[in-house]
Protein backbone atom coordinates (compact mmCIF):
# COMPACT_ATOMS: atom_id res chain seq x y z
CA UNK A 1 0.00 0.00 0.00
CA UNK A 2 1.45 3.61 -1.23
CA UNK A 3 1.22 6.37 1.61
CA UNK A 4 -1.83 7.71 -0.73
CA UNK A 5 -3.95 4.52 0.15
CA UNK A 6 -2.83 4.76 3.83
CA UNK A 7 -4.18 8.31 4.49
CA UNK A 8 -7.16 7.60 2.90
CA UNK A 9 -7.47 4.94 5.47
CA UNK A 10 -6.82 7.52 8.47
CA UNK A 11 -8.97 10.07 7.10
CA UNK A 12 -11.64 7.38 6.91
CA UNK A 13 -10.91 6.54 10.57
CA UNK A 14 -11.45 10.22 11.70
CA UNK A 15 -14.24 10.83 10.23
CA UNK A 16 -16.01 7.33 10.90
CA UNK A 17 -14.71 8.88 14.61
CA UNK A 18 -16.88 11.78 14.20
CA UNK A 19 -19.88 10.32 12.89
CA UNK A 20 -19.61 8.10 15.99
CA UNK A 21 -19.67 10.94 18.45
CA UNK A 22 -22.23 12.77 16.75
CA UNK A 23 -24.44 9.28 16.77
CA UNK A 24 -24.07 9.14 20.82
CA UNK A 25 -24.91 12.78 21.18
CA UNK A 26 -28.04 12.36 18.83
CA UNK A 27 -28.80 9.74 20.79
CA UNK A 28 -28.63 11.35 24.01
CA UNK A 29 -30.96 14.09 22.86
CA UNK A 30 -33.48 11.70 22.40
CA UNK A 31 -35.76 11.44 25.24
CA UNK A 32 -37.00 7.78 26.78
CA UNK A 33 -40.74 6.96 26.33
CA UNK A 34 -42.51 7.39 30.00
CA UNK A 35 -44.06 4.30 30.82
CA UNK A 36 -46.14 2.67 33.24
CA UNK A 37 -48.53 0.04 34.82
CA UNK A 38 -50.26 -1.17 37.78
CA UNK A 39 -50.28 -4.30 39.86
CA UNK A 40 -52.45 -5.63 42.69
CA UNK A 41 -51.09 -6.03 45.97
CA UNK A 42 -52.08 -6.73 49.47
CA UNK A 43 -50.25 -5.28 52.68
CA UNK A 44 -47.91 -7.52 54.76
CA UNK A 45 -49.90 -7.38 57.90
CA UNK A 46 -53.64 -8.74 58.88
CA UNK A 47 -56.14 -8.10 57.55
CA UNK A 48 -53.76 -8.24 54.29
CA UNK A 49 -56.16 -5.35 52.67
CA UNK A 50 -55.48 -5.58 48.64
CA UNK A 51 -54.03 -2.30 46.72
CA UNK A 52 -53.45 -1.36 43.53
CA UNK A 53 -49.57 -0.26 43.28
CA UNK A 54 -48.45 1.99 40.45
CA UNK A 55 -44.91 1.67 38.45
CA UNK A 56 -43.58 4.37 36.37
CA UNK A 57 -40.41 4.75 34.17
CA UNK A 58 -38.85 4.94 30.97
CA UNK A 59 -38.27 2.73 28.27
CA UNK A 60 -36.29 3.63 25.24
CA UNK A 61 -38.38 4.10 21.85
CA UNK A 62 -37.90 2.83 18.49
CA UNK A 63 -35.98 5.75 16.70
CA UNK A 64 -33.17 5.76 19.82
CA UNK A 65 -32.72 1.78 19.30
CA UNK A 66 -32.42 2.47 15.11
CA UNK A 67 -29.92 5.35 16.16
CA UNK A 68 -28.34 2.89 18.50
CA UNK A 69 -28.21 0.21 15.83
CA UNK A 70 -26.36 2.60 13.36
CA UNK A 71 -23.96 3.57 15.82
CA UNK A 72 -23.21 -0.25 16.24
CA UNK A 73 -22.51 -0.28 12.87
CA UNK A 74 -20.14 2.40 12.73
CA UNK A 75 -18.28 1.08 15.75
CA UNK A 76 -18.15 -2.48 13.77
CA UNK A 77 -16.98 -0.45 10.62
CA UNK A 78 -14.32 1.39 12.69
CA UNK A 79 -13.25 -1.95 13.66
CA UNK A 80 -12.44 -3.46 10.46
CA UNK A 81 -10.58 -0.37 9.45
CA UNK A 82 -8.38 -0.52 12.00
CA UNK A 83 -7.72 -4.27 11.59
CA UNK A 84 -6.70 -3.17 8.08
CA UNK A 85 -4.53 -0.56 9.09
CA UNK A 86 -2.53 -2.44 11.83
CA UNK A 87 -1.89 -4.50 8.70
CA UNK A 88 -0.71 -1.64 6.82
CA UNK A 89 1.71 -0.42 9.68
CA UNK A 90 3.36 -3.71 9.72
CA UNK A 91 4.71 -2.97 6.39
CA UNK A 92 6.68 0.34 7.33
CA UNK A 93 9.76 -0.44 8.40
CA UNK A 94 10.55 2.25 10.83
CA UNK A 95 8.59 1.82 14.44
CA UNK A 96 8.95 5.84 15.38
CA UNK A 97 6.85 6.40 12.42
CA UNK A 98 4.29 3.52 13.18
CA UNK A 99 3.77 4.76 16.73
CA UNK A 100 3.37 8.24 15.71
CA UNK A 101 0.61 7.25 13.06
CA UNK A 102 -1.24 5.06 16.11
CA UNK A 103 -0.81 8.15 17.96
CA UNK A 104 -2.20 10.01 16.19
CA UNK A 105 -4.81 8.98 14.28
CA UNK A 106 -6.17 5.84 16.77
CA UNK A 107 -5.76 7.51 19.68
CA UNK A 108 -5.62 11.02 18.83
CA UNK A 109 -2.83 12.44 20.98
CA UNK A 110 -1.73 15.90 20.56
CA UNK A 111 1.46 16.22 18.83
CA UNK A 112 3.04 17.82 22.09
CA UNK A 113 2.19 14.27 23.72
CA UNK A 114 3.33 12.38 20.95
CA UNK A 115 6.95 14.09 21.28
CA UNK A 116 7.10 13.57 24.80
CA UNK A 117 5.96 9.64 25.11
CA UNK A 118 8.60 9.51 22.29
CA UNK A 119 11.06 11.47 23.91
CA UNK A 120 11.08 13.89 20.94
CA UNK A 121 9.10 17.37 20.22
CA UNK A 122 5.69 17.32 18.95
CA UNK A 123 7.29 19.60 16.46
CA UNK A 124 9.85 16.98 15.49
CA UNK A 125 6.99 13.54 15.59
CA UNK A 126 5.03 16.04 12.88
CA UNK A 127 7.69 16.29 11.09
CA UNK A 128 8.52 13.08 10.70
CA UNK A 129 5.06 11.90 9.34
CA UNK A 130 4.55 14.92 6.99
CA UNK A 131 8.31 13.63 5.32
CA UNK A 132 7.07 10.02 5.67
CA UNK A 133 4.04 10.66 3.75
CA UNK A 134 5.81 12.85 1.28
CA UNK A 135 8.02 10.10 0.50
CA UNK A 136 11.15 11.88 1.70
Amino acid sequence: MNTKELLKILKQINSINKEIKDLKERINNIPFDEVGDSVQKSSSNFPFTKTTLKIQGYAENKKRKKYKDILNENKSMLLDLLIELEKELKKIDDSQIRLIIRYRYVDKKSWTKIGKDLHITGDSARMELKRFFQGK
